[in-house]
């Protein structure tokens, strides 16, 4: 098994959480975090010259936990579905899952 992860744009989220539950992954996490990748901050201009500075940003945060043969389909799944070909689109990481446990009965997965 395999944990997969995306940091996207939260515009994006619900595309990627659709496009997903239509190829039958319907188990996932899903939160808001903020952070900031290789973008560049951003600086704005407000009211009576006060200029502020945002180096870190709202992002969706999703995880999945799939079998290895899967993988690929839902990285192609997630790349696909959060793309806006601009920088600060996010990031996906594979991570291998040791074990995994059933809470409720404690079945091992």
């Amino acid at each position: 098994m395999k944990s997969v992860e995306a940091i996207i744009r939260v515009e994006k989220a619900i595309e990627v959480r659709t496009a997903l539950i239509n190829k039958g992954y319907s188990a996932m996490s899903i939160s808001t975090v903020i952070g900031r990748g290789e973008q560049k901050e951003r600086e704005y201009s407000m009211a009576l010259g006060i200029e502020v500075t945002y180096d870190l940003f709202a992002r969706t945060y999703i995880m999945l936990i799939v079998d290895d043969e899967k993988v690929d389909e839902v990285v192609d799944i997630i790349q696909k579905s959060a793309t806006t070909n601009s920088r600060g689109d996010g990031i996906i990481f594979v991570r291998p899952i040791e074990k995994a446990i059933r809470i409720r009965n404690g079945e091992k997965l």
